[in-house]
């Protein structure tokens, strides 16, 4: 019985031929996702918030001697998101001073706003609904009031940006494409 099992022994271990290895089966590429495609994902991700009931008293324009009139647009990665039913405000000391639908020229969007003023408001609060991602998005102190800021920059609308992390991280990205 000992030969026997030292036969066996002998024969399994004293296999010198090459064995293919066995094929492993498709393991799917999981895709490497940089952290700030994660970040634009979160906050592009679908919310709850009801379409918002904003209101400007007109009589702002009667009551204030200057406005501040541009044009804008949310942040680039939201452009995509923009919709006939999307909102912006502007806001000086918690009180709306100018509201704005969307409005679409050659095929994109913008924002026209006449933000009523004296001069002394400081920074401009933004916020943006957008509809379609049923989400409202805000810039604390976007510009400060200014009758001189020019509407547009060689004609393409200011940009509010909501998110400095994202904008920082875009900037570099069209830098890099840019070489």
């Amino acid at each position: 019985m000992t030969a026997a099992l030292l036969l066996a022994v002998a024969c399994s271990c004293d296999d010198t031929t090459t064995k293919e290895p066995e094929p492993q089966p498709d393991q799917p590429d999981i895709p490497v996702v940089h952290p700030m495609e994660q970040r634009i994902k979160e906050c592009t991700a679908p919310g709850s918030d009801a379409r918002p009931s904003w209101v400007m008293d007109t009589s702002l324009y009667d009551q204030f001697e200057q406005t501040m009139a541009v044009q804008v647009v949310p942040q680039k990665f939201l452009n995509e998101y923009i919709g006939d039913d999307d909102l912006i405000c502007a806001m000086a000391g918690g009180q709306i001073r100018a509201l704005s639908g969307a409005e679409k020229t050659d095929g994109k969007y913008y924002f026209p706003l006449v933000v009523a003023g004296n001069g002394s408001e400081g920074k401009i609060t933004i916020s943006y609904y957008c509809s379609q991602l049923k989400r409202i998005y805000t810039a604390e102190d976007w510009v400060t009031f200014d009758e001189r800021l020019t509407p547009t920059i060689l004609g393409e609308p200011l940009e509010i940006v909501f998110f400095k992390d994202i904008d920082e991280w875009q900037k570099m990205q069209d830098d890099e494409n840019y070489y």
